[in-house]
């Protein structure tokens, strides 16, 4: 006879669920629902009952539509929770194992039931009529890590584990005449999700059914009731909690340590009870059976009163450091007589015959037989987990390597571009390996890829077909015979317009003779040689999803050897000089990077005299008739006779010779734009570039050319070359002023020691003249030049701009900013630009301490900009003791700033521009507080609401982790200090406001509660379960000082505060305060708040 639900009810060890007696137990169904035109199917593919810390004998169920569409129906899983009392459970299985709908169970047993899930869920039958029924089993803590066994659910807690579950579990996956892999695959990543469980692994069995756990070692809360400790004395401390299994008041503990699958210690001993429940026991173990352990399995056995003789298994708890199983199975049939095959055996000499024969042995089919004996009649559950899994792997088999590419045209590109991104995740993968590529078409396509994605470290052999020799005589026949000799061209065409680009990586290509290359792969080889990884391609990379689907196949590493093989035989016949002379070698070298002919550009200081009017502003330079009119060799020539170069370096130019030129703009120079373009190189190589050129301030017409110049310059082209060049980042000029005094810039790193590599000297010192005598002029000409969409491409754009904010940082870090300039940065239309002036106004203030110099520098400015640069330079001084008084002296400043009564609106301002790069109050709150909120609350000129406002919605975005992927850190000098003064901030605002702020406090706290409570929440994802408490801890702190402010102003009642301090405390006692200690800064900050707290009520009540 089957096992009955009666069986499962009446078992002893599943008492906790179905005791008569009111416990508080938790129902969490999964359930799958379908719609498909107007049928809508609703299946249940996974649910469990389990203790619990409260019931309230009602569904609840998030009703966000979460479906997403698959093939021709939508489908969607939605989790079910039912939160309902133990002595209602037996009746609960009852009417579900009778095929009872969900609005029918709810009306019999007065379960309240939301009417959008009655809508949605309500007609749900959970089980049908002839349900199969699992018994209970021991199942072994999850983080035993024991491959192939069905575990607890829980990490650290064994269970007791029973099912129900339909008996069609095959047909979970089944709709529209068809199993579905996606409909698999939306269950699966929603289950992961919500249990952590492997449903497409040692989980798959717990596929449709409903599950009855009991975890001995755990309470209602889910804390650990089993403490497993080893010791410095190299022992084991075991204590057990027998809180949950209240009908044995004796247990034995047996140790098992193993090694290898071995157990070489086991010993069974009687546990020593304290009287309040908890037995305990200390095993001695041996240093070398210590040190050699790789799992360790408890197993507690408890004895009732009066009976000795017989225990019953309690619990099991097992750890498993190392775990390896290795299962294999071979299939060998029977033979019988060869047949005869000549396409076969004409092919194979005589001494393979023995393999020859036993290849052409024929199977029949009627020689081999299948049978399955089972006596398990009894469980028919096996049979279905067996037949489930079958089906599993079928519907969602292991992800492979391989790739299937759909033709760019009839997939708007999608195919190809997923090709390319596979062929460049493929290359990064392998960045110092051996990758070789054969392709019979290989040309400009797939070395475009290599071009763009090979690594300096990596080697890269690439084998080709070469072109069919021609006979002029004989017709062509084959329609590739053309494609291969284009493409060769083509190909050997591209490697040499891409030599530079190829020179510093190991390339080579290698051309095969007709018929010797047919099929395409890339295989991929270590240091060694041995292979890593193959693919074999359908398609060509020339052609690769372009008239046909480009399959890509992983080929098994067994393969791979004999391909390998193949390519090191056709590189030693290559290598092989005789071959090599050998017209009939079936290889042929075609490009190798290593060996690109460099023309190697040699630097020539003097390559700028080849310019042909070079002589003539050398001429007038130096006043030496004779130079005009020559340039190149004649004029080097003449200049080493003149004395003028040295060792090709220029000597004893005049710096007056730069007046003389510039005497000839309308004269003997007239094509000064041209000429400009000499003097630039001359300026570069002599120390006239150098020198303080004041005399130039004069010189009206030359500063106006070189505004035209430099206007000119922003429109021209960069001549496009191999060689690389770095400009300024375009978005320093998309941000706004409270992004730039937010952030970590520091004006020395936009200082260039030479020029941007994109512009000539001339340029260079176009700006650098233009700065230091018609500093207008340059702003005005970007200020006009800049648009707001540049990117990297704008070489020169950038280059130009770089150099001017180069020229700037460059007088900033030698604090010898003028006045005339300092006033046009800070008049600037472009924000960075006066960014700038304001680094340059904090040095003048810096250098000067006077009152009344700060009051006039700052003249000019508007208001929110003038509050927005003080609190900008008090961050950025506020540390700094060697100019206090000049610290000081601008809060002097800000304090006659600021209005009498301040408005919200200003004091965020004003903060936001104080809190410096870190952008959080937790870096910049605690001067800010003290040397600036405190003052103003004080005098009264901000209210505490407004304060708080700020101080409350830093600390709420901690608590709400609006940042993705950071972590949840506390420092009780930084995070400790901001809830310190939110928490005083909050206590002295107004009641309304404190309402309405700790409402949202609330509500976080709600939200990590939920998180926290759901049923075995630590173990379905510790991570968010973990980041719960904390957040949890944090507001428990926080409400603890706002207590503690509360008292010092003597307010005794407030209600929700009082409340929310109760529950928050609650929920992080969940977690003990031992594994609590691995956050130990948050733990003595928290301690350190609750000591202010009680110390403070001890003196009150010690005062009444």
């Amino acid at each position: 006879m089957s096992y009955q639900l009666s069986d499962l009810i009446e078992d002893s060890r599943l008492q906790r669920l179905f005791l008569f007696k009111s416990k508080p137990c938790a129902l969490q169904l999964w359930i799958l629902q379908i719609k498909k035109d107007d049928l809508v199917e609703n299946r249940i593919v996974y649910g469990r009952l389990v203790p619990y810390s409260f019931f309230n004998n009602a569904w609840s169920f998030s009703d966000k539509d979460n479906s997403k569409s698959v093939e021709n129906f939508r489908a969607s899983v939605t989790q079910l929770n039912l939160y309902i009392d133990s002595s209602l459970c037996s009746d609960l299985f009852r009417m579900i194992c009778t095929g009872q709908s969900i609005n029918v169970i709810s009306e019999a047993l007065n379960l309240k039931i939301p009417k959008k899930l009655s809508k949605q869920y309500g007609n749900t039958i959970l089980i049908n009529k002839n349900p199969i029924f699992r018994p209970v089993s021991y199942l072994v803590n999850r983080d035993s890590y024991l491959t192939n066994l069905l575990l607890s659910p829980h990490g650290s807690a064994g269970a007791l584990s029973a099912a129900v579950s339909n008996n069609s579990k095959s047909l979970l996956f089944y709709f529209d005449d068809s199993y579905s892999r996606d409909l698999a695959s939306i269950v699966l990543k929603r289950l992961k999700e919500d249990t952590g469980m492997d449903f497409d692994g040692v989980d798959i069995h717990r596929l449709g059914e409903i599950e009855l756990l009991v975890f001995p070692t755990l309470d209602d809360k889910e804390k650990n009731l089993l403490s497993i400790e080893r010791t410095k004395y190299k022992g084991l401390i075991i204590k057990f909690n027998s809180s949950q299994i209240p009908n044995f008041d004796k247990f034995q503990f047996h140790l098992s340590c193993e090694n290898n699958n071995q157990v070489y210690f086991s010993k069974i001993v009687l546990a020593q009870s304290n009287r309040s429940g908890i037995f305990q026991y200390y095993f001695d173990l041996d240093e070398k059976i210590f040190k050699i352990t790789d799992a360790t399995k408890i197993d507690i056995f408890g004895f009732k009163e009066n009976d000795s003789t017989e225990g019953c298994l309690c619990c099991s708890w097992r750890i498993t450091y190392v775990k390896e199983i290795n299962l294999r199975m071979q299939v060998i049939g029977n033979q019988s007589n060869s047949v005869k095959f000549d396409w076969l055996e004409k092919t194979v000499n005589s001494k393979k015959n023995d393999r020859l024969v036993a290849a052409l042995n024929p199977v029949k089919s009627a020689d081999i037989s299948e049978s399955r004996i089972s006596e398990y009649a009894i469980d028919p559950w096996v049979e279905e987990n067996q037949n489930l899994k079958s089906l599993f792997q079928k519907l969602n088999p292991p992800k492979s390597s391989g790739r299937f590419f759909l033709q760019w045209g009839k997939s708007d590109g999608e195919g190809r571009l997923q090709f390319v991104e596979w062929f460049k995740e493929l290359i990064s993968k392998h960045k110092s390996k051996h990758i070789t590529i054969f392709d019979p078409y290989f040309e400009d396509v797939g070395l475009g890829l290599l071009t763009l994605y090979a690594s300096q470290s990596a080697e890269y052999s690439i084998f080709r077909s070469l072109p069919k020799p021609s006979d002029p005589n004989i017709p062509k026949r084959r329609k590739t015979d053309n494609v291969v000799i284009v493409g060769l061209d083509n190909l050997l065409a591209n490697c040499k317009q891409n030599s530079k680009r190829l020179q510093n990586k190991k390339i080579k290509i290698y051309g095969l003779k007709d018929g010797y290359l047919h099929d395409r792969y890339i295989l991929v080889m270590n240091d060694n040689g041995l292979p890593v990884e193959g693919y074999h391609l359908s398609n060509s990379f020339q052609k690769a999803t372009e008239n046909y689907p480009l399959l890509v196949t992983p080929i098994p590493t067994d393969v791979l050897y004999g391909i390998n093989q193949y390519t090191f035989d056709l590189i030693k016949r290559l290598n092989n000089s005789s071959d090599l002379e050998d017209d009939s070698s079936p290889i042929t070298m075609l490009f190798d990077s290593k060996n690109i002919s460099r023309n190697t550009k040699i630097y020539d200081p003097l390559a700028f005299l080849n310019n042909e009017l070079a002589g003539k502003v050398l001429s007038v330079w130096l006043q030496k008739p004779v130079l005009k009119g020559l340039f190149g060799d004649n004029l080097i020539k003449k200049m080493n006779e003149l004395g003028v170069i040295q060792n090709e370096s220029f000597h004893d130019l005049p710096d007056e010779g730069l007046f003389l030129c510039l005497n000839q703009i309308d004269g003997e120079l007239a094509d000064f734009k041209e000429a400009w373009k000499v003097i630039g190189e001359i300026l570069a190589r002599t120390t006239t570039g150098d020198s303080n050129l004041e005399k130039l301030k004069t010189e009206s017409k030359f500063l106006l050319f070189l505004s035209k110049f430099l206007s000119n310059s922003f429109q021209r082209n960069h001549l496009n070359d191999d060689n690389g060049v770095s400009v300024i980042d375009p978005t320093y000029f998309r941000k706004t002023l409270v992004e730039l005094i937010q952030s970590s810039i520091w004006v020395r790193n936009f200082f260039q020691s030479t020029k941007y590599s994109a512009l000539t000297w001339a340029e260079f010192y176009t700006i650098k003249c233009l700065w230091q005598y018609e500093p207008k002029l340059l702003i005005d000409i970007v200020e006009r030049e800049l648009v707001t969409d540049f990117n990297s491409t704008k070489i020169i754009e950038l280059s130009l701009l770089g150099q001017i904010v180069s020229e700037i940082s460059f007088n900033l870090e030698f604090n010898s900013i003028s006045n005339q300039q300092l006033q046009i940065l800070l008049a600037s239309k472009i924000v960075f630009l006066r960014w700038l002036g304001w680094n340059a106004l904090e040095q003048s203030i810096i250098s000067s301490s006077d009152l009344a110099k700060i009051n006039k520098s700052l003249a000019n400015f508007e208001y929110t900009e003038k509050i927005q640069f003080i609190a900008w330079i008090l961050n950025r001084n506020h540390e700094n003791t060697d100019f206090a008084d000049t610290y000081k002296n601008i809060l002097d400043v800000l304090w006659n700033v600021l209005p009498e009564h301040i408005a919200y609106e200003d004091l965020e301002t004003f903060i936001n521009a104080a809190r410096g790069h870190m952008h959080k109050l937790t870096w910049s709150g605690l001067w800010l507080f003290r040397d600036i909120i405190q003052p103003l609350l004080d005098n009264k000129r901000i209210g505490f609401d407004d304060a708080c406002k700020i101080w409350l919605k830093d600390f709420i975005e901690i608590l709400e982790l609006k940042e993705p992927n950071r972590p949840l850190i506390f420092s009780s000098e930084r995070e400790g200090n901001l809830i310190n003064i939110t928490a005083y901030l909050w206590a002295n605002s107004g009641f309304s406001f404190q309402l309405s702020s700790l409402n949202d406090v609330k509500a976080i706290f709600e939200n990590q509660k939920r998180i926290v409570q759901r049923p075995l929440a630590s173990t379905s994802n510790w991570s968010r379960w973990d980041e719960a408490l904390k957040i949890s801890m944090w507001i428990s702190v926080f409400t603890k000082l706002c207590r503690y402010y509360l008292n010092q102003i003597n307010i005794e009642k407030h209600e929700q505060l009082d409340n929310l301090l109760e529950f928050s405390y609650g929920l992080v006692t969940i977690r003990s305060l031992e594994e609590w200690n691995s956050e130990s800064d948050l733990i003595k900050f928290a301690e350190w708040a609750e000591n202010l707290l009680s110390n403070q009520e001890s003196i009150s009540n010690s005062a009444v």
